[in-house]
């Protein structure tokens, strides 16, 4: 059976595991530590193994605790979402000013090894933390995601419309050239009645 894995995240993004606590590094460089509790697994048709886990983050004694930039804090990880494929994996923010508790789901994959699972779990948790921390809050978070998303239904119509232009512009070419084929058609009609009239004078 899978075990339970423990992690350490240092300064530099880099990481390291170890399966017992005792075993891991631990120093003033690490910014993280991580306890991934095995939840799950899935073995494909082609005899892959995927373990699924519940992460849970530790202090530097190893006991349960948060991590904290600025006024939001990650208080809980739940279970990994995934079965061929990493899905989502939720969190608990709290904006420790208002004290409010916010979920966030997790959406960067999963990798094929314990340390490619871990690096964009850590890059994303900061990136979550550090924009909120600039927004100022969890309602200016939401309102800037749907902004983001009015700002791509906006390039998708100027997409449109642009290609429509440009639907347009081929159609008044080709229009162009159907008249001017015409014109020439119609003055070869006229050359060649005019051809019969003076042989039949």
């Amino acid at each position: 059976m899978e075990r339970d894995k423990f992690f350490a995240i240092f300064c530099n993004g880099q990481c390291s595991y170890a399966d017992e606590w005792e075993d891991l590094c631990k120093n003033d460089q690490v910014k993280l530590y991580l306890h991934g509790h095995f939840h799950h697994s899935h073995t494909t048709n082609g005899g892959t193994f995927i373990p699924w886990y519940r992460f849970e983050i530790l202090d530097e004694l190893g006991n349960h605790s948060t991590y904290r930039i600025g006024d939001f804090e990650v208080i809980q990880i739940y279970p990994d979402v995934g079965i061929y494929a990493f899905q989502s994996r939720k969190i608990d923010i709290l904006d420790t000013r208002l004290g409010s508790k916010h979920d966030y789901y997790m959406r960067k994959g999963k990798g094929d090894n314990y340390v490619a699972l871990i690096q964009p779990f850590y890059e994303e948790l900061n990136e979550i933390l550090t924009t909120l921390n600039e927004l100022g809050s969890w309602k200016a978070y939401e309102q800037s995601i749907k902004l983001q998303e009015k700002d791509k239904e906006i390039k998708s119509l100027t997409a449109n419309e642009e290609k429509l232009q440009n639907e347009i512009d081929m159609l008044k070419k080709e229009l162009v050239r159907a008249k001017k084929g015409n014109w020439f058609r119609d003055l070869l009609m006229r050359k060649n009645r005019l051809l019969k009239s003076s042989k039949c004078s």
